[in-house]
């Protein structure tokens, strides 16, 4: 049987690494914009898509809090709907990130003004946040289906 305050504490867990990777997220944004202000072709199509990314991970914010508190033993398929939206958010903005690290590799080796080596750092940060949030949602996931079966 699976132990209630271990699941607890993973819940918690999957709930602070949410609130951090939307931060992270809205912190690479903000130094994205910042970073192509040199550069005035891309920014209108960049805060455009950025917009949209934020608005998405805000409503997969909410989807995560959903699938943290939803009992499974009921609402089974809304469950996995739920998890299976934010595992998929996660895993598509982890290549958006990896995306935007190889422009921002491709612009300071065309002559870039400022040194960004903390906001590589950040993007670092940001990735293993979404890649921890994604196994420990997958670790949640386990257990919930064993506590169910």
């Amino acid at each position: 049987m699976i132990d209630c305050k271990s699941l607890k504490s993973l819940r918690l867990f999957i709930l602070l690494l949410s609130i951090l990777s939307l931060l992270g997220q809205l912190g690479q944004s903000v130094y994205f914009i910042y970073f192509l202000r040199e550069t005035e072709r891309y920014r209108q199509y960049v805060l455009l898509v950025f917009t949209i990314v934020n608005g998405i991970g805000v409503v997969v914010m909410v989807n995560s809090f959903v699938f943290i508190s939803c009992p499974a033993k009921r609402f089974w398929i809304v469950w996995i709907t739920l998890g299976g939206s934010v595992a998929a958010y996660h895993c598509l903005m982890l290549g958006f990130d990896i995306c935007q690290v190889l422009v921002m590799i491709n612009e300071c080796y065309n002559g870039c003004i400022q040194s960004s080596t903390w906001a590589y750092v950040l993007y670092i940060v940001v990735s293993g946040v979404r890649l921890s949030l994604l196994f420990i949602s997958w670790r949640l996931y386990r257990m919930q289906k064993k506590s169910i079966t």
